[in-house]
């Protein structure tokens, strides 16, 4: 190929938009081009000027040693990077959520000789209620950052050691027009009321429900520890 003008890519998967791997001019030529995946894909660009012998490639199948990039998913974090058989991912959910599956995959062959990873991803959602302990946590309503959905009833109870007083403040809270979110100095809804909330409360730039809305964003409630004082 005619060096600075005519140029070889080598892509990772199915087109132009996975990862480069090569780009090759002149008389380059490395010696072996392996993909991770089960695709490769070359893009051959010349001028309009002088034309070459050009390039020839083999290519042969080879059975994969590893299995593939899981990806990540939505509101969790993440370690291993590792896909060697028997290489462990795992997933760790971000404060606030709970993990729908199991939290650690594990590559191993599969039954047509192939790696594979031995269970589906999890998810982390937000549940609907729960109980909420520790010197400091995140409550979420369902589904967030999503809309939460209709008809639902949701508990949440926050609890921290006797000599502590819990300590709340939103970050978010958008409600539909007809939803309300209550606040009880108590383990249940016998205890005071301290605060009854509906429509929009927080410092972030939320559009204004109205009638048409069945549902809104919900509420991000940070809760915290703080020693109790005596007066």
């Amino acid at each position: 190929m005619e060096p600075s003008y005519d140029f070889l890519h080598i892509y990772e998967g199915e087109d132009s938009n996975g990862p480069l791997l090569s780009s090759l001019q002149g008389n380059q030529a490395p010696e072996r081009i392996e993909s991770s995946g089960n695709s490769l894909f070359l893009a051959f660009r010349s001028d309009a000027s002088l034309g070459m012998s050009g390039f020839a490639i083999e290519y042969r199948e080879k059975p994969r040693e590893a299995c593939f990039d899981p990806g990540n998913i939505m509101n969790a974090s993440r370690t291993g990077y590792d896909y060697k058989l028997g290489s462990q991912v795992s997933y760790n959910c971000h404060h606030g959520y709970t993990t729908v599956g199991g939290d650690t995959i594990t590559c191993v062959m599969g039954h047509d000789g192939k790696p594979v990873w031995d269970r589906a991803l999890p998810s982390c959602k937000a549940p609907c209620g729960g109980q909420y302990g520790g010197s400091e946590g995140v409550v979420l309503s369902p589904n967030y950052p999503l809309n939460y959905t209709t008809r639902q009833t949701c508990s949440y109870y926050i609890t921290v050691s006797p000599q502590f007083v819990v300590f709340g403040q939103f970050a978010v809270f958008q409600t539909a027009m007809n939803d309300s979110v209550e606040l009880f100095d108590g383990a249940n809804e016998n205890a005071r009321l301290l605060s009854s909330l509906a429509g929009s409360h927080s410092g972030e730039s939320l559009n204004v429900t109205d009638s048409v809305s069945d549902t809104a964003k919900g509420m991000l409630l940070g809760h915290s520890a703080i020693k109790e004082t005596v007066v």
